[in-house]
């Protein structure tokens, strides 16, 4: 889906599903992937993946935007601040 070239930043303003799972809203880190496999009649396949904060690695959505152009949602610890939980990180508690 193409080579890593940098990080990045991006504002996201996204809902939350009822599983907790989304980006929600604020900036989010982005790794960009770009110069991967040649497409057919179309440009070589670049691919950003938008990062959001969850307790457990994992693909969240993944949606072609534009020709050979991809978005893939993804959550991980790896980028939870100090104290951060998302709603789905929550335990029930006796």
């Amino acid at each position: 889906m193409g080579n890593f070239v940098r990080f990045d930043k991006l504002y996201v303003d996204e809902e939350i599903d009822a599983e907790g799972k989304g980006l929600g809203t604020g900036e989010r880190t982005v790794l960009m992937y770009e110069n991967g496999q040649h497409c057919w009649n179309g440009p070589n396949r670049q691919t950003t993946v938008v990062l959001a904060c969850a307790e457990k690695d994992e693909i969240w959505k993944v949606v072609e935007q534009e020709k050979c152009m991809y978005r893939m949602d993804v959550g991980t610890p790896a980028v939870c601040e100090n104290g951060q939980r998302r709603a789905d990180s929550k335990k029930d508690e006796l």
